[in-house]
């Protein structure tokens, strides 16, 4: 399931409570009618244009949804999508008046807490219809963050009898699981207790487990993932503890590409954490182990012992030393209270912004860049992207300081633990700053990050290159490559090569980055090759400011290429030696037939 969650306005009424409860959710993305999305708004709205296409791509993301509409329209839409989801996300229904706020999905898996969440924002009451919900005001099959049920093996039967009247005893029960409406006696049948302990197969108990457990570990190089999930496991049951009470991993930043860790934080469903030699010295008094074979070899007393206590946080205490598994090295320490994570963080969505306009970026990248905390980009693109920025902390670089960028995004999100946002014109992969913040995580210092490097997602825009084709005609509908005149990053000669190529394989050419002030002549022989290889009538595209006030979109000839006004703001296309122009009524077009054979049924 996504983090954010997405809000269905369906009309202007709705608009007023859509914008509440977009309040209340600052993870959320409020989608409205196109019509409706015409004058600026903050925080923005994302158009949409087709309200089952919309219902149908959120669901099928796991996005929860709060639709502003009747519950019978999302039914409808959904109903065949739910009956082939095992496990769906929560789909939330509001009556348009912001009266009525109704969960229909995924009630026990978050649904219940969203829509007590939303009735809050517009001051009304959610219609849960769940009966322990309703009965004890407690969902006791979705306990809060940081606990676990046990097995809900027994649960139907359990609560069915809780609801017939039954009473229960409660064992070290937390603040939540109190109930005035719960009978409670002390030599009760029925056990509703929770423990670190192991869950033991009870018809009569539901076991809580709090998440409160750091797992700190050390371990040799390249110790297999089978290997150290056996560790672990065995280690918990010697110590008689639930391995559902794991809340993180923690080890040392020198194992921050240990497979063998990652994937014990995917099967556990828990976070790693990494610290430092240096964090991990802080802990040098509270170790009960400390090594000076360790301090030698990582500049540090304990790895497992020190990790754990920092994961744990303040006022935490080690329960089991560490101990040596063969090649891994386990300890645990106990947390004051369960550590609930922080959903979303270090995080870097890459987005391409598209060439100009908000409204030709992507509803995935709009939806990832208002979920966002941190807005890192060039000052252009930030000033072009304004109207979605409302609220978030924006860090705007010059032109050129494509590496400060990068190096800056992947600072806030695994320093920081932050939500970022890292924009690109065009599509973030093509000449843009997806590739670079790879390079940097490929091969920079955040191969030792203090903590793990950051989850990276890529969303595409629509790249100048496309854009110039389509404001023009179609002449990309055939073969077609780019290529980028800039000699900052690539040898001249390479880009030379490149193009002598293209030009003979007669592909359809798109110049990136033509010509700057200090720049200008591989533009000049580029113009020089291509007429060795394509005629004078070639026609080609000068595209500048796409999509943007001083839009200026040029039809020409190769031959007078040198004519036009050409800086870093346009994009020039080569047709190749089929592209055509033609004018349907008074206005130009440019194509590339592909080869269909037509025949004329006119």
């Amino acid at each position: 399931m996504t983090d954010t969650t997405a809000i269905i306005a369906t009309h202007r009424h709705s608009l007023k409570h859509a914008r509440a409860i977009q309040r209340a959710l600052p993870l959320s993305v409020l989608f409205a009618p196109r019509a409706l999305c015409a004058e600026p708004a903050s925080p923005p709205m994302t158009p949409y244009d087709n309200l089952t296409e919309l219902l149908t791509s959120l669901f099928r993301q796991s996005s929860a949804v709060v639709g502003l509409c009747a519950t019978s329209l999302l039914v409808r839409v959904l109903a065949p999508l739910i009956a082939k989801t095992k496990e769906p996300p929560p789909l939330i229904a509001v009556s348009g008046d912001g009266r009525h706020v109704i969960p229909l999905l995924a009630v026990h898996s978050g649904g219940n807490r969203l829509a007590r969440t939303i009735a809050s924002a517009l001051n009304t009451e959610a219609a849960v219809t769940t009966a322990s919900d309703n009965v004890f005001q407690l969902a006791l099959d979705d306990p809060p963050d940081g606990w676990q049920l046990a097995s809900k093996k027994h649960y139907k039967s359990i609560v069915s009898r809780l609801l017939n009247g039954e009473a229960a005893r409660l064992c070290n029960p937390p603040s939540w699981l109190h109930s005035d409406t719960l009978t409670v006696e002390s030599q009760a049948p029925l056990t509703l207790k929770s423990s670190l302990r192991p869950p033991t197969e009870d018809a009569n108990t539901l076991h809580y487990i709090p998440q409160r457990l750091a797992l700190g570990i050390g371990c040799v190089r390249n110790v297999s993932s089978s290997a150290m999930l056996e560790s672990v496991r065995k280690h918990l049951h010697t110590h008689n503890l639930a391995i559902e009470a794991v809340a993180v991993l923690a080890s040392i930043t020198v194992k921050h590409d240990e497979k063998a860790l990652h994937d014990l934080s995917t099967h556990l469903g828990v976070p790693l954490r990494l610290f430092s030699a240096e964090q991990l010295l802080t802990t040098t008094p509270q170790l009960r182990n400390p090594s000076q074979q360790v301090f030698a070899t990582v500049g540090c007393y304990g790895v497992a012992e020190g990790s754990a206590l920092l994961a744990a946080g303040a006022r935490s205490r080690l329960i089991v030393p560490k101990h040596v598994d063969g090649s891994i090295t386990l300890a645990l320490a106990l947390a004051r209270k369960p550590l609930i994570p922080r959903k979303g963080g270090n995080h870097i969505a890459i987005i391409g912004t598209g060439p100009g306009r908000p409204a030709m970026m992507t509803q995935e990248a709009q939806q990832q860049l208002l979920a966002a905390e941190h807005v890192v980009g060039y000052r252009l693109y930030l000033e072009l992207a304004a109207p979605l920025l409302t609220g978030k902390t924006l860090h705007p670089f010059d032109i050129g300081q494509e590496q400060e960028r990068a190096r800056h995004a992947l600072d806030l999100a695994t320093h920081h633990h932050a939500r970022v946002a890292l924009l690109s014109s065009g599509d973030p992969a093509l000449y843009a700053m997806a590739g670079l913040v790879f390079q940097c995580l490929d091969e920079c210092a955040y191969k030792t990050p203090t903590r793990p490097p950051p989850s990276i997602s890529v969303h595409p825009g629509v790249s100048a290159m496309h854009a110039a084709s389509a404001r023009a005609g179609a002449m990309l509908a055939h073969d077609c490559c780019a290529i980028s005149l800039s000699d900052l990053l690539t040898p001249a000669d390479i880009i030379e090569k490149r193009l002598e190529h293209a030009a003979r394989g007669d592909f359809v050419i798109a110049l990136y980055n033509p010509r700057a002030r200090n720049r200008r002549t591989m533009l000049t022989k580029a113009h020089k090759l291509l007429l060795r290889h394509r005629a004078e009538t070639t026609p080609i595209i000068i595209a500048r400011h796409l999509y943007r006030d001083k839009e200026d979109i040029t039809i020409s000839t190769l031959k007078d290429m040198m004519r036009y006004a050409i800086d870093m703001y346009t994009i020039i296309l080569i047709g190749s030696s089929q592209s055509r122009v033609r004018h349907i009524g008074t206005q130009p077009y440019v194509y590339t037939p592909r080869g269909y054979v037509l025949e004329d049924t006119s």
